[in-house]
């Protein structure tokens, strides 16, 4: 099955393909800016084969994991515990509403090395903005325009400056972590 971005997720996955895993250290860089007073329930967006998703589950979160591509949520499942706190759900970016999801509100939304796949991004930015608790945090992990990444892979980019105004424009601010290759945009929603 296709998605918006005209990539064949299905395909890519059930060649044992898989994305560029964040490291310990990276996502606890990216967990200091979360709010240790809200409770830990967090939305993984594109969480392919769930390595995020299962880092943060083992770091106390109750977590849901959303990708479009069945062969990533198969691997996602044949390699997670089962426990009623971690769970993965098929759904396009692009179409989801937060109706699909089994939470109206999360402490903290991910969206890992997706942003670029992303065709209406203000839309996904509302879907993000509005499934967040107040106080809740938002990471954007993406590579941006300049980066070693991009020299070899420009499809995978996006612009610095582009998404950090379309995230100052929804959420009003935004903090830019580096994570080595990567960069990690953080909004918060208002209280």
């Amino acid at each position: 099955m296709k998605n918006g971005s005209n990539q064949n997720w299905d395909s890519y996955y059930s060649e044992n393909r898989d994305f560029s895993l964040m490291t310990s250290q990276a996502l606890t860089k990216v967990l200091a800016h979360v709010d240790a007073r809200l409770e830990k329930i967090c939305l993984d967006l594109g969480c392919g084969t769930g390595q995020l998703t299962r880092e943060l589950f083992h770091r106390g979160y109750t977590c849901v994991g959303v990708d479009l591509a069945e062969s990533a949520l198969r691997t996602a499942k044949s390699l997670t515990v089962q426990a009623s706190s971690l769970t993965y759900i098929r759904g396009d970016l692009e179409t989801l509403q937060s109706t699909d999801l089994p939470r109206r509100q999360f402490s903290l939304i991910t969206c890992k090395l997706v942003i670029a796949f992303v065709k209406d991004k203000e839309r996904f930015l509302k879907l993000a903005h509005d499934s967040l608790a107040p106080g809740g945090t938002f990471a954007v992990v993406t590579p941006v325009f300049g980066s070693k990444i991009c020299e070899k892979k420009p499809g995978i980019c996006v612009s610095s400056e582009e998404i950090e105004k379309q995230l100052g424009d929804r959420f009003g601010n935004v903090t830019v972590e580096p994570l080595g290759d990567v960069e990690c945009f953080i909004s918060h929603r208002q209280s």
